[in-house]
């Protein structure tokens, strides 16, 4: 499953790809600074190896949860509302029976407590 929604997300990068060379040129730079970032990060966790404990410990811990926060703040501002269809999503008839049908096996498994169990 997980082999399946990354091969599905790569063919829509590569399809979102294909003919923009702007947007090309901008994934090479982040991947470039993501390197150099890790590098960095390396880097300090090396050279944290000849600090005493007590400092390498609190430097962790402050610099996890500075990455965390900076995560959580950043990463949220900057996302929202991205999406990689920039067309309105279509609504489309549903008939009644159909999402009924396809809750039944949840229902099933959250009963007996096994995955697909009763087959349907």
């Amino acid at each position: 499953m997980v082999a399946l929604l990354i091969k599905l997300k790569l063919r829509l990068l590569r399809n979102g790809l294909r003919n923009n060379t702007a947007q090309v040129v901008m994934l090479v730079l982040g991947v470039v600074f993501a390197l150099y970032l890790a590098a960095g990060g390396v880097a300090l966790l090396v050279s944290l190896r000849w600090a005493p404990v007590d400092t390498a410990t609190n430097v962790l811990v402050v610099g996890g949860a500075v990455l965390t926060l900076a995560w959580a703040i950043v990463f949220r501002c900057l996302a929202f509302g991205v999406d990689e269809n920039p067309r309105p999503q279509q609504v489309r008839p549903v008939a009644r029976d159909q999402p009924a049908a396809g809750t039944r096996p949840a229902r099933w498994s959250a009963w007996s407590g096994c995955p697909g169990w009763p087959p349907p």
